[in-house]
């Protein structure tokens, strides 16, 4: 998605003639509900090993939101922020404040902890649960699995407990959340591209 949404923002801009802000959203729009959704879901189902013959309508009725859901608060959200600085989620006065406050805020500007690092981790980590509840209940039941089965791993995970299910959803918020902060740290950095910053410019033009 992300090697493809320039080449789409691109294709937009010479087609509608509208500037380059505007031509993101709508290039992005245009990819995830134009079909490239669709074969993404078959991808990341057969990569997981989820066969055409286990696959059902009902599942993709879950599955392709989720993924959908999963883009925008990832790749989206992290691409639209590229090479522009981080500002911390904590109150700019914690800058001069006490010294927890103070130690707060300098974290927060470390790690670039911003309300973008929220989304990508919160909302991937909640739409890649789902994913993987899908793929999961594909893999083990195949054709025959339904909207309940998805709905009751949600819950009660792999050992068909609520401990597990627990579990399972704070092991893929860990994880997420890791993937996250790296993602956005790297998505927060400037980076001397002059190269591409000459491209960009002359196709804002």
């Amino acid at each position: 998605f992300a090697c493809l949404a320039p080449f789409a923002t691109q294709l937009v801009m010479k087609t509608t003639g509208k500037s380059y802000d505007e031509s993101v959203s709508q290039a992005n729009i245009a990819l995830m509900l134009g079909g490239f959704v669709f074969v993404e879901a078959v991808v990341e189902l057969r990569g997981c090993g989820v066969t055409f013959a286990q696959m059902t309508l009902s599942s993709f009725a879950v599955f392709v939101p989720a993924l959908v859901g999963r883009l925008a608060a990832g790749v989206l959200t992290q691409q639209s922020k590229v090479g522009t600085e981080s500002v911390p989620v904590v109150p700019p006065e914690w800058a001069d404040g006490t010294d927890w406050q103070r130690q707060a805020f300098r974290m927060s500007k470390v790690l670039c902890l911003d309300v973008d690092f929220f989304t990508t981790a919160a909302g991937t980590s909640v739409f890649q649960h789902i994913l993987n509840a899908v793929t999961f209940v594909l893999l083990a039941k195949g054709n025959k699995s339904s909207l309940g089965d998805i709905a009751k791993f949600l819950l009660f995970g792999v050992n068909n407990t609520l401990a597990s299910g627990a579990a399972q959803t704070l092991r893929t918020f860990f994880m997420r959340t890791l993937f996250g902060l790296s993602w956005n740290m790297a998505s927060s950095q400037s980076w001397d591209t002059p190269v591409f910053d000459a491209a960009v410019r002359e196709a804002q033009r």
